[in-house]
């Protein structure tokens, strides 16, 4: 199998001699102007590793989207355990996992709203795509900086 990936060239950002840039998640030399701290004009091996990011995966790897509704029904339960209260809405798209019998059982039985933003639309999702992504580059960041296992 071959992957390829894509980073975009203002995501490499400051090395780390600059401690700040390690401690806040590698944020990128915009963030480091704004905090009024001093931006080194060098790439972060850091961030070049984390912030790559994988071009779509080939159509066989969409069979594990037939376990979207168990998983989801394992972390609503999780959710609503830990936080001692039930769904009222779910937003997803209109992808065939979340548009199907079991998921609109569910949301009759459970008395949520199942709402379905547009079709091929992730900007209708936009602040929790661009929210997930970061999250996740900055966990990556602190992971890998910190020479951890990757079982952390």
């Amino acid at each position: 199998m071959h992957v390829e990936y894509s980073v975009p060239e203002n995501h490499l950002t400051t090395t780390a001699s600059n401690p700040w840039h390690e401690r806040l998640g590698s944020p990128g030399n915009k963030a480091i102007r704004m905090m009024g701290l001093p931006v080194i004009n060098s790439t972060c091996s850091t961030c070049y590793l984390n912030k790559m990011h994988m071009l779509p995966f080939d159509k066989h790897f969409e069979e594990l989207k037939s376990d979207a509704f168990e998983q989801f029904v394992i972390v609503k339960n999780r959710m609503e355990s830990l936080h001692d209260q039930k769904l009222k809405t779910l937003v997803s798209d209109q992808g065939g996992e979340f548009v199907n019998a079991k998921f609109k059982s569910l949301a009759e039985s459970d008395g949520f709203v199942d709402i379905l933003s547009p079709a091929k639309t992730p900007q209708h999702n936009g602040f929790l795509e661009r929210a997930n992504w970061t999250i996740i580059e900055k966990a990556r960041c602190l992971l890998n900086g910190s020479n951890l296992p990757k079982k952390y």
